[in-house]
């Protein structure tokens, strides 16, 4: 695993618990916007999708494979790659600034979040990851390119 210069990688099970940190800040950005807007019901999508918008940066991908690994581009300029965070399951690339950024005098700063669902699965093991010229370039090997020790009988 390479992590490029000072990218911050992490293989993880799941990124179930980044998600929900985010939704929170989400919802509860939305939930002022309702109160701001008078607390009139029938808005609860636009309210969300305000806040997301407000609280999210989520950058653009390119997105390739082959048989033996997937490969991934982001646009990201602008970042020092020690801001960025890759966390790696078998399933999901989740690319973000980790919320320890934001502080109290910030709570509504701007996140950038990008969960990449990937079309199989991967070996998280294999990651690596470069940043250069404000692109985050990544390649994982398949799952299924990674060869099965096969136990013998004597």
């Amino acid at each position: 695993m390479n992590n490029g210069p000072n990218v911050s990688i992490r293989v993880v099970q799941s990124v179930e618990d980044a998600i929900r940190q985010v939704q929170s800040r989400i919802q509860a950005r939305a939930y002022t916007l309702f109160v701001e807007r008078g607390a009139t019901h029938g808005k609860d999508l636009d309210d969300w999708l305000a806040a997301k918008s407000e609280l999210l940066r989520e950058p653009f991908i390119n997105l390739t494979e082959t048989e033996e690994q997937i490969a991934v581009v982001l646009a990201l300029s602008g970042f020092d790659s020690r801001e960025l965070e890759v966390l790696c399951a078998t399933d999901k690339i989740l690319v973000q600034n980790p919320l320890k950024l934001f502080t109290e005098q910030e709570p509504n700063a701007r996140q950038t979040f990008k969960l990449i669902h990937l079309p199989r699965p991967v070996d998280p093991n294999s990651l690596q990851v470069s940043y250069k010229g404000g692109s985050l370039k990544f390649t994982v090997g398949t799952a299924d390119s990674i060869p099965v020790a096969r136990a013998t009988s004597a």
